[in-house]
């Protein structure tokens, strides 16, 4: 922690970025007003416990670093309690002052650090190590806050975000080590609850502070889409467990009006959704329209992750013996009873056709469906033969116009459709490698298909043969 505190001796210089920082980005997360107030109340208050021993140039001389860590690690520790009525003063005086904690300290650090980065005219021997060090300590100072508080705190958020972007600037999108940062940040934003409209509700948050935490969650949205697309991996926040709104298209200036007469006014200027009516581009303004251009790379994204529905062929065997084999045997003997009382006509709207192609689709999806590695491969021979000579019976009366009975095989010769599986077939197929020549079928040449349907009993048959 003394490490930490020790870099407030470049207090002059992070005032320096900060300020040209905001004077160069519009659309940043953090409001100007609540970052330029914690860093005034900062130095007022070094200033007035006498901690600041001196200032030259751009450096200043702390005294008594040790107290001043033991207040930031004992104010760390504690919890911070958001109510509705505090105004920006009183958001300050929790994380800054008296009540300093280590994500404010590393907040101002992180921002300094991109501004020099990114702004602010850079004199290459001095600022490298300076934003080095800034880099340094806003990664361990974020460390830091999140073990020593008990829950996450907006200032956590805003520092954890802005450590993102740093991270991402300085190591490319593609870093591995940034998808992890923007893991974490979702981690906090899905805690303290962000997604959900009832956190934002006026008796439990004040005004301002709801509009800063719904323009940090549709920017964090808007990240773990970029970031997503970028490393081709799945939404780790998706929109169906999101009802929060849009945040208002409110100025900085706007959200913390001095008065509530002067936040009406403004309010009453923007349209009925929230857009305002000026023109102008502001930081709201950005995270609105991030958000829903993030909503249509969430459908793009969830398109390309959708899991395939490949068919089990396990499973389809079943499906087909247990469902397929019973309708095609209504079928069968409907087309039999045509053939033998030509009287008699399909339902409305059913092709004899149709039903016979789709008759002759059926047996050969039995004939291949199954392997010879599954015991359901007799089932589905057996049943693929008898719809195929059923089939065969019923075009050939078709096409001699012969109408005749046939005789009921499986009655005439009371051979059972379940007794035509021995016990030798079964043993042919225990080991599963023989060819599929190997099983006998001469015995399956004649009986009747509708009462084989009627007989087979998918469950009794599953005791003595294991279907794979």
């Amino acid at each position: 922690m003394k490490e930490i505190v020790s870099q407030l001796t470049y207090l002059p210089v992070i005032e320096k970025c900060i300020r040209q920082y905001y004077s160069s980005k519009h659309n940043a997360l953090v409001p100007k007003p609540v970052v330029l107030h914690l860093l005034e109340t900062l130095r007022t208050d070094l200033v007035s416990s006498g901690y600041i021993l001196s200032e030259k140039g751009e450096r200043v001389e702390l005294g008594n670093i040790s107290e001043i860590s033991e207040t930031v690690l004992l104010s760390s520790s504690t919890e911070v309690v958001i109510t509705p009525s505090l105004d920006l003063h009183g958001f300050s005086a929790l994380f800054c002052g008296a009540n300093l904690r280590v994500e404010t300290i590393g907040l101002l650090y992180t921002m300094a650090a991109r501004a020099s980065a990114f702004f602010v005219d850079r004199d290459e021997d001095n600022d490298g190590a300076f934003i080095q060090d800034m880099v340094w300590y806003s990664t361990l100072t974020l460390r830091l806050a999140r073990d020593l508080a008990p829950q996450s705190t907006d200032v956590i958020i805003w520092l954890a975000n802005e450590n993102a972007q740093l991270r991402s600037f300085l190591e490319g999108d593609a870093s591995l080590g940034v998808w992890r940062l923007v893991g974490d940040l979702t981690t906090d934003l899905l805690a303290l609850g962000f997604h959900r409209e009832a956190t934002y509700s006026p008796e439990r948050t004040p005004f301002f502070l709801a509009e800063c935490r719904r323009r940090c969650f549709v920017t964090e949205y808007y990240l773990e889409k970029m970031f997503g697309l970028v490393f081709n991996l799945p939404p780790r926040i998706t929109s169906r467990y999101v009802d929060v709104k849009l945040p208002l298209d409110l100025s900085d200036d706007e959200l913390f009006a001095q008065t509530p007469e002067e936040l009406e006014d403004a309010k009453s200027r923007l349209t009925e959704d929230g857009w305002n009516t000026d023109g102008k581009l502001r930081a709201a303004t950005w995270a609105r329209l991030r958000y829903i251009l993030s909503q249509f790379r969430e459908g793009i994204v969830e398109y390309n992750f959708q899991a395939s529905q490949a068919a089990d062929p396990a499973r389809l065997s079943v499906k087909l013996l247990s469902c397929g084999l019973s309708s095609a045997a209504v079928l069968s003997t409907a087309l039999e009873n045509i053939t033998q009382d030509p009287s008699r006509i399909l339902p409305p709207g059913i092709k004899t056709s149709t039903v016979i192609r789709n008759l002759s689709v059926l047996a050969s999806q039995l004939g291949s469906v199954a392997s010879s590695r599954e015991r359901n491969q007799a089932f589905c021979l057996q049943a693929s033969k008898a719809i195929t000579e059923k089939l065969d019976k019923i075009l050939s009366k078709f096409a001699t116009s012969k109408f005749q009975e046939t005789p009921d095989v499986a009655a005439s010769t009371n051979v059972s459709p379940m007794s035509v599986l021995t016990p030798g077939i079964d043993s042919s197929l225990a080991g599963g490698t023989e060819e599929v020549g190997a099983i006998i079928l001469d015995n399956y040449e004649n009986f009747d298909l509708m009462s084989w349907a009627i007989d087979f009993d998918l469950g009794n048959a599953a005791s003595d043969w294991t279907m794979v």
